[in-house]
């Protein structure tokens, strides 16, 4: 169970964040019950999670680098160059003061939402493709993430929406955050030991 009520953190999102960035929240936040009921996790956790994730995400570049190094946050190279890539981290330690006594769970699926961790819960997993998934997300590929999401193995799905944010970064021609690129070895890893063996392959060397 959460223990933050829901009302009480969606009546929080509206009036720390714009519309635009609540509404989204909203979505992402029933996204993510959705998931949680299909794949047998805490619905509660989930949708608070998902209502928060983006607790951040209005905070200016300065104010994003100025709270982390208050906070004693470690600051990486390439969040100097992109603070927008500290929002998630910031959020979650924000939200423990505006939030005593949230749950440690909510706060890492808050956490791991823009570049992974290693390991990623299932809760981590349900944000992170909730946020990728929600109503009005609108992207080659989607239609069919939400069909896995929805339908298939909750690694599966996460596999394919991290898979799809690390390609959009690439597509940019912009380097990779160290952590995406510890998450999405830990991916490959996860998805080459879990496919079948065709028939005739015993897994071995020629």
């Amino acid at each position: 169970m959460a223990d933050v009520s829901i009302e009480r953190a969606r009546d929080a999102v509206r009036e720390h964040l714009s519309e635009r960035s609540a509404t989204h929240c909203e979505r992402t936040a029933a996204t993510a019950r959705e998931l949680a009921v299909r794949h047998g996790e805490d619905a509660d956790a989930a949708e608070l999670a998902g209502l928060l994730h983006d607790w951040s995400r209005d905070d200016t570049a300065e104010d994003l680098l100025a709270f982390a190094e208050r906070a004693g946050l470690a600051v990486l190279p390439e969040e100097r160059e992109h603070p927008y890539l500290l929002h998630a981290r910031v959020a979650a330690d924000q939200l423990r003061g505006v939030f005593p006594g949230i749950s440690l769970p909510v706060l890492s699926a808050v956490a791991a939402h823009t570049v992974g961790a290693v390991p990623m819960t299932p809760l981590d997993q349900i944000v992170y493709v909730a946020d990728a998934i929600e109503p009005v997300r609108d992207y080659p590929g989607v239609d069919q993430l939400r069909e896995s999401a929805h339908e298939g193995p909750l690694d599966a799905a996460f596999a394919e929406a991290y898979a799809s944010s690390v390609a959009f970064v690439r597509a940019k021609g912009a380097p990779l955050h160290p952590i995406t690129q510890l998450v999405a070895a830990a991916v490959d890893e996860s998805t080459a030991s879990a496919s079948p063996l065709a028939p005739g392959e015993d897994g071995g060397g020629r």
